[in-house]
């Protein structure tokens, strides 16, 4: 079987650590490490000239930009964002941009890193060296690790890498990728030059603020100063809020904020660029738009995709073995599926829970086929698959099938053929007393498998109709427990034993 080199088992603290992760509270981490203040020289250029940009592409144009995913992990191999809240993390990200024609694909290989340094990155400095060490040129670089510099996320204004926090990107509702992008391609802030700074609504609000021995203009409400001022876009209105704040129903500011004029107004928390929460954040104003268009067809011409981009077929994916509520013998289960077009790779999930949150077994593999090496016996599971590739990411998982997997313990039948072993707790002894009874004579293997699915010997026997009685070689095994697997044309059987 062709496995994908990621092939991962989920239990014991692995899984608890992704859960406790998952349930971690966002709000309370900075959302975004940028530190700009004011727009970038290229930003300036395009703003203040627009005619030396009138001869990009339209906005009816896609804009395909390739991406490198870095997922950071620690030494010992844990703490992976998963391949599947990649896929819902990327959906969401192109989601975000589709309405303005600029779509993200990976190309080439996820890249997994094992330092545990990297995944708890606290400084950018780490994250300064995690690029110069592994970027890929040519590609915007996305680091998905732990901390990302006790940030969500932060980027490189107009650059090519950015880092997330994976906590910070699970799910259908957040805005951090798309926030971090928006930098890479261009942007500021929108309360640019108010980082680090908390507004006061009891002073007076300055006109300028000044971050080392660099002014910048605060943004006034009549706009006479939009384009000097702040993030230099006059469709964004003013805002000083530099920390995560909630939105009310309208999506604006719950408190009133002041110009330097003293105008009273509340911030705009729909864009995406502002630190309103991501239940409010969700669009770009036209000229952040036409900024993030112009930097891709300049800055990162050479990066952007013309050709076409493989899609998913129609997600038909039906769970074929074993098929709903199917009992199956507990030693190397085989999962399949039917095969989708332009699929690279499937998701396989396996969990006692109909909602999946604890997994017992979860693999990318390239074909539509797995085998499960172990699961506990006589329980329930449920298994799912996802379809994938590098640049369609909003298929879903097919409908969980149920099964439950049973072993016989000592004696056992298939076909109308019996079959015992004795002893079923091996001491002292390396051989195994096999009999039972044969309807026709038949060619029959034996196989001693540990409870990794793992085979530890194998022997093969032509044997006639009617009594059985072998005394078979197993040989010296380590403690614990065993599975006698009896394999013919007409079944399988399989037979615990324990090594005390």
């Amino acid at each position: 079987m062709n496995f994908k080199s990621l092939f991962t088992l989920l239990i014991g603290l692995t899984l608890y650590s992704s859960i406790y992760s998952q349930t971690e509270d966002i709000s309370k981490i900075p959302p975004c490490g940028v530190r700009e203040f004011g727009p970038s020289n290229w930003l300036r250029e395009f703003q203040t000239n627009p005619s030396a940009f009138s001869h990009l592409r339209g906005n009816n144009d896609i804009l395909q930009l390739p991406m490198t995913i870095h997922i950071v992990g620690q030494t010992d191999g844990s703490g992976y964002f998963s391949r599947a809240e990649l896929q819902v993390a990327i959906c969401k990200l192109n989601q975000d941009y589709e309405e303005h024609n600029i779509r993200f694909f990976i190309q080439g290989p996820i890249i997994y890193h094992n330092n545990t340094s990297w995944y708890n990155h606290a400084t950018f400095n780490i994250g300064q060296l995690m690029y110069n060490v592994t970027k890929v040129v040519g590609t915007m670089n996305v680091y998905i690790d732990n901390n990302a510099a006790g940030n969500c996320g932060y980027a490189i204004s107009g650059a090519d890498r950015m880092y997330l926090k994976k906590a910070c990107i699970r799910g259908t509702n957040t805005t951090t990728w798309s926030h971090e992008m928006g930098h890479a391609l261009s942007l500021p802030h929108t309360f640019s030059g108010w980082e680090d700074t908390t507004y006061d609504p009891t002073q007076p609000t300055p006109s300028v603020v000044f971050r080392g021995n660099s002014p910048v203009n605060v943004e006034r409400v009549d706009g006479v100063n939009c384009a000097e001022a702040a993030d230099g876009f006059c469709d964004t209105e003013p805002d000083y809020l530099s920390a995560r704040w909630n939105c009310n129903s309208n999506g604006l500011s719950p408190n009133i904020l002041k110009d330097p004029l003293n105008v009273e107004f509340r911030v705009d928390g729909t864009l995406i660029m502002a630190y309103s929460n991501d239940a409010c954040a969700a669009v770009f104003s036209p000229m952040q738009v036409a900024a993030m268009r112009a930097n891709i067809q300049t800055v990162k011409a050479s990066m952007v995709y013309t050709g076409s981009l493989p899609v998913i077929g129609s997600l038909t994916t039906v769970n074929i073995s074993p098929t709903q509520d199917q009992e199956v013998l507990n030693v190397n289960i085989r999962l399949d599926w039917e095969a989708v077009e332009n699929t690279s790779e499937y998701i396989v999930e396996v969990s006692r829970f109909a909602d999946f949150n604890l997994k017992e077994f979860e693999a990318v593999v390239t074909t539509n086929t797995v085998t499960v090496p172990q699961l506990t016996e006589n329980r329930n599971y449920f298994y799912r698959v996802m379809p994938v590739n590098n640049s369609d990411f909003c298929t879903r998982f097919s409908p969980a099938t149920r099964f439950r997997a049973v072993i016989q313990t000592s004696t056992t039948e298939v076909e109308g053929n019996s079959f015992s072993i004795y002893p079923t707790i091996l001491k002292d002894t390396e051989f195994m007393s096999i009999s039972g009874r044969l309807f026709r004579s038949m060619d029959i293997t034996f196989d001693v498998i540990d409870l990794q699915g793992r085979t530890i010997s194998s022997t093969r026997k032509n044997l006639p109709a009617g009594p059985l009685a072998e005394n078979l070689l197993v040989g010296s095994l380590p403690k614990g427990m065993y599975i006698m697997r009896i394999s013919s044309a007409e079944g399988i059987s399989a037979l615990k034993f324990l090594v005390p």
